[in-house]
């Protein structure tokens, strides 16, 4: 995909941005950042389904959309719209008080123990849909998980299973 002139393109275009976002976050309102980033997400959204040959699901892809749009939406609502100017010694105080240190340390915490918990959480996760085949083969006639077939939710990997089967369950 990379090899690609689209890819290439597509790439220095990302770094572009990213370095325009960096550049601009000192001085830019965050809740400026904030639209244009959602905006962004969604004009990627649309470009790799026309342009790079990405499959649009409706069903996985509007309900993200409509999350990042919702999530924008709130940034705005709830942002204070006074303009306000904060001297270097206001903005240490503020870095280093009890409530900043505290969201530092419980953010960090959090994903510390993502990082440590989600292969456990997966193994899990790979457990249960063994033991859902083993019910399965044990009770055929009250079938938990859809039948195996070749994958349509993965066009480069050429897999027998069900589609996004633990996401089908759970909706």
């Amino acid at each position: 995909m990379f090899c690609t002139w689209k890819g290439m393109a597509g790439l220095a275009l990302t770094i572009v941005g990213v370095i325009g976002h960096t550049v601009a976050l000192p001085f830019c309102d965050l809740t400026l950042i904030a639209c244009n980033s959602s905006s962004a997400i969604l004009i990627n959204m649309w470009i790799s389904s026309k342009y790079l040959g990405e499959k649009f699901i409706a069903k996985y892809d509007v309900s993200a959309a409509g999350l990042v749009s919702l999530g924008t939406l709130a940034i705005i609502l709830m942002s204070n719209k006074e303009q306000q100017t904060f001297p270097v010694d206001r903005l240490l105080g503020l870095l280093t008080s009890l409530q900043s240190l505290l969201y530092f340390a419980i953010t960090l915490a959090g994903m510390a123990t993502l990082r440590f918990w989600m292969p456990l959480f997966l193994e899990k996760v790979r457990e249960f849909e063994s033991d859902c085949e083993k019910w399965d083969k044990r009770h055929p006639d009250q079938k938990i998980l859809p039948d195996k077939v070749k994958a349509t939710d993965d066009d480069v990997i050429d897999a027998d299973r069900a589609d996004r089967t633990l996401i089908s369950i759970i909706n």
